[in-house]
């Protein structure tokens, strides 16, 4: 979603996010429960430091920051249940495209979790 929100970016039609995070400040603040992963150490370690520390580099790092008219239809897919990335992110996201009336989708899994859904997406695709 990063390359494609970007405003020079090449023109890319339409953008599938399968569970992508979307707001790093708002996953630091308010992790997944239970949350396997450690999700802050995880974000941590990827941008180095808390938002607190870098918080341009979370901005940047987080697609929500880059919602603006002109952008790609958009699908965006998340598993009820899972303990990774929530659904509850990508409605953020969703109520922030909604909000500009763009063209996307939300699609939620009921019943399902990242792990699950990676298989059956693996069964599909051998």
């Amino acid at each position: 979603m990063l390359a494609a929100y970007q405003k020079d970016e090449a023109p890319i039609k339409a953008v599938v996010s399968y569970y992508g995070p979307v707001d790093l400040v708002r996953g630091y603040a308010d992790p997944p429960f239970p949350n396997p992963i450690n999700t802050n150490a995880v974000l941590e370690a990827f941008l180095g430091g808390s938002p607190k520390e870098f918080p341009l580099l979370y901005q940047q790092a987080s697609p929500i920051s880059y919602v603006r008219p002109g952008l790609p239809p958009t699908l965006l897919v998340y598993g009820g249940h899972d303990h990774i990335v929530e659904a509850k992110y990508g409605r953020s996201l969703y109520q922030r495209l909604h909000s500009r009336e763009y063209r996307f989708f939300l699609k939620k899994f009921l019943g399902l979790n990242t792990l699950l859904m990676l298989f059956i997406v693996a069964s599909v695709i051998s």
